[in-house]
């Protein structure tokens, strides 16, 4: 049996900030800020996870969207 991070690291931004790093507490942790609408979350220093969530979140500005479409 894996053992639980508290409450409060329910949301962590990085999954390395967990008590207890484990894949049950990952995928808890990561569906509990799809659950909030934070689909990415970092898996330490230089990875990135996103989670697709199949519609429009509105969390980037019109220039940056802009920018993607041109590039």
């Amino acid at each position: 049996m894996s053992q639980a991070n508290p409450p409060y690291q329910d949301r962590v931004e990085d999954l390395c900030q967990m008590s207890f790093l484990n894949e049950s507490s990952m995928v808890h942790t990561i569906s509990q800020r799809f659950g909030s609408n934070l689909i990415y979350t970092y898996a330490g220093p230089h990875c990135l996870l996103a989670v697709n969530p199949m519609q429009s979140l509105n969390i980037f500005s019109d220039m940056f969207v802009i920018f993607e479409l041109l590039n």
